[in-house]
């Protein structure tokens, strides 16, 4: 069955029931059933028309017009009866176009499709121009078809201006992915390569269009494992839908440089897209890196402490020997990288732990450590067998603890013997009759006795906290006087700032007499020494008056003795002369005892001026006046002179 015939029956299917009348009628007169027909087939044609969204308008070749109802309310005139009234309705460049496009259309029959705006540019209209020619051939109709397009027009404006939004959008990302200091390059839904930015082409040392147009990879070392290549990485990007990654190396610039390659699937799009990232800095990081922690750990592997170190799953990552010595624990089971509860275990059996009252609640205080604490944690750890460990635990920074353990039992028993020490020192100081000050570098006071405060008669107070020693000179003036103050203070200020050895002795305002002594010690201090000696020069200076006295007496002895025997010598010299006139018996003779006594008398004065001369030589030499002179002396001569000279005393 064809079209006409469907259409046909689908005629007859529409076609009112006719009575009987009508049905004799039409069977006798043909042209009255043509007649029905026809009018049939115009108001089904009609309706057709109303119901497409187009206008007309036309003519045929003897000038009989055709047109819609709404051909002139859509061209917005009054009415049409030649080209000129559409035209009225046109803008005027369309109008001119139309002018010529429809004379084509007569005579050569020529289609036409345009656009075109009306008059005032508010509605878009859809022209076009077709032939109809009547089925006899007789009449040919050049029809121009109108659509109002307003809606699609702005539709199609707006798409346009997105388009361009986009392309615009799209130069702009393409121009920031040239100015990335990265290779960026784009793949269509087939993986081919579509674009890539100006790095990429520089790097293949060609063009961006040569490089697309010959479809080129970067030149990837190191990378193609197991034939992954870019472009089998494209393909497992696509197929996972998920951006993946290959690293290599490439010569950029003539450096050997590491890069990471990441494709990423962009399914809505049906493309993707894909970077380099240049990871020669972490490349070079991570060397650095392991360097440095190969040097850290030959570092903590010399140091005299214990060092753990247990990653965040609380697994032990690293222990020094010392640790392993410490411990007990043996190298080849640490090796295996056991668990902090598994060491803790171990260092219990071992009998290397504290003893605890609650073992269970031990082992949970350590596990949550590694999750709870914050800053350094620090204990003293006393050991079953009488060792002291300081055990400090430090949280590290990717998580996990850092473990130092220190064998401080020698340093106790030396803090110990050192507190001792320093307490005896300090009993001893505090009793020693001297008072002693130690002046540190910097002038302040790092020690005293409670001689130096009694002495000085400083109060408590004014020594607390390592007073200065211009604080400590101000409550010393009350023992100097007002004029002799500056002096004293510079004296006492010198004392504790000047590294020189040096004795003296100060005399103060209330009689007292201090004898200082000032030590540099090998520690950059300086000790000062005060011994109170007021009792001692007191002692001295009545001696030394005593001595005055008896040195006085004794001048005063030997000024007498000296004086007298100057009186003696001339009645001496004149008793000694007539007596020896006598002995030579210058006025007579004189008798055997006469003679004698005499010659004693003579002999007695010898001796008597003996002695007055060796008086006055004495006074002599001790007024200065006389110089002795060493000489030999005859011993036995001396001797006699001096029994001679005692033996009246003898007797």
């Amino acid at each position: 069955m064809n079209g006409e015939e469907i259409n046909k029956d689908a005629a007859a299917s529409t076609e009112p029931k006719l009575s009987l009348t009508d049905r004799l009628l039409d069977a006798l007169v043909p042209a009255r059933r043509e007649k029905r027909h026809l009018s049939r087939q115009y108001d089904r044609l009609e309706a057709f028309s109303r119901a497409v969204p187009l206008e007309y308008c036309g003519w045929d070749q003897d000038g009989v017009q055709a047109m819609s109802a709404g051909f002139c309310q859509l061209l917005g005139v009054e009415k049409v009866e030649s080209l000129g009234d559409i035209q009225e309705g046109l803008a005027p460049g369309d109008a001119a176009a139309l002018e010529g496009l429809y004379d084509r259309l007569q005579q050569y029959g020529e289609h036409f499709d345009i656009g075109m705006y009306s008059r005032g540019g508010k509605t878009a209209l859809k022209v076009f121009g077709k032939r109809g020619v009547v089925q006899n051939g007789r009449q040919i109709f050049s029809v121009i078809w109108v659509m109002d397009i307003t809606d699609f027009a702005q539709a199609a404006l707006k798409s346009v201006e997105a388009m361009g939004k986009v392309e615009k959008r799209e130069a702009d990302l393409r121009g920031s992915f040239n100015a990335l200091p990265y290779p960026v390059w784009m793949r269509n839904h087939t993986l081919d390569l579509t674009w890539c930015n100006k790095l990429y082409a520089r790097i293949l040392d060609d063009t961006a269009a040569g490089a697309v147009a010959e479809q080129k990879e970067l030149p990837l070392t190191g990378a193609a494992r197991n034939d992954v290549t870019q472009r089998v990485l494209a393909q497992r990007a696509m197929a996972k839908l998920s951006p993946q990654s290959l690293r290599g190396h490439m010569i950029v610039d003539g450096q050997r440089r590491l890069y990471e390659l990441i494709e990423i699937p962009m399914p809505q799009e049906k493309r993707m897209i894909g970077i380099a990232i240049d990871v020669t800095k972490e490349e070079e990081w991570a060397t650095s890196y392991e360097r440095l922690s190969a040097s850290q750990r030959e570092t903590l592997e010399q140091l005299r402490t214990g060092i753990a170190m247990f990653d965040a799953d609380m697994r032990l990552e690293f222990y020094n020997s010392y640790y392993e010595q410490l411990t007990g624990m043996p190298g080849h089971w640490m090796d295996t990288k056991p668990k902090i509860l598994e060491v803790i275990d171990k260092l219990r059996e071992l009998r290397k732990l504290p003893e605890q009252a609650d073992y269970k609640q031990f082992k949970q205080q350590w596990v949550s450590r590694f999750t709870s604490l914050l800053e350094p944690y620090e204990e003293m750890q006393y050991l079953p067998d009488g060792t002291v460990v300081r055990l400090i635990c430090v949280p590290r920074p990717m998580g996990g603890l850092l473990l130092t353990m220190e064998d401080v039992t020698s340093r106790l028993q030396l803090e110990t013997s050192y507190n001792t020490l320093m307490a005896v020192q300090r009993e001893t100081l505090d009793n020693l009759v001297e008072g002693i000050a130690v002046y540190g570098e910097d002038g302040r006071l790092r020690l005293y006795n409670e001689a130096f405060k009694r002495m000085w008669d400083i109060k408590p107070k004014a020594l607390g906290e390592e007073p200065h020693i211009t604080q400590v000179l101000d409550g010393l003036s009350a023992f100097f006087p007002s004029a002799a103050w500056p002096q004293m203070k510079n004296l006492l200020m010198s004392n504790a700032l000047e590294r020189e050895p040096r004795k003296g002795r100060l005399s103060r305002a209330d009689g007292s007499v201090l004898e200082y002594s000032i030590v540099p010690l090998p520690d950059g201090n300086i000790l000062n020494a005060w011994f109170d000696i007021t009792d001692t020069v007191k002692v001295e200076q009545a001696l030394m008056e005593k001595n005055s006295a008896l040195e006085e007496a004794e001048r005063l002895k030997t000024d007498f003795l000296a004086n007298v025997s100057y009186q003696l010598r001339t009645p001496l010299n004149a008793i000694m002369g007539f007596t020896e006139m006598l002995h030579h018996q210058y006025f007579g003779p004189l008798n055997e005892r006469q003679l004698e006594y005499t010659s004693n008398m003579i002999e007695a004065g010898q001796r008597l001026v003996s002695l007055v001369n060796d008086i006055l030589d004495l006074s002599t030499i001790e007024a200065g006046y006389l110089k002795l002179y060493p000489a030999d002396v005859k011993v036995r001569v001396l001797i006699e002179q001096v029994a001679h000279l005692t033996q009246e005393w003898a007797r």
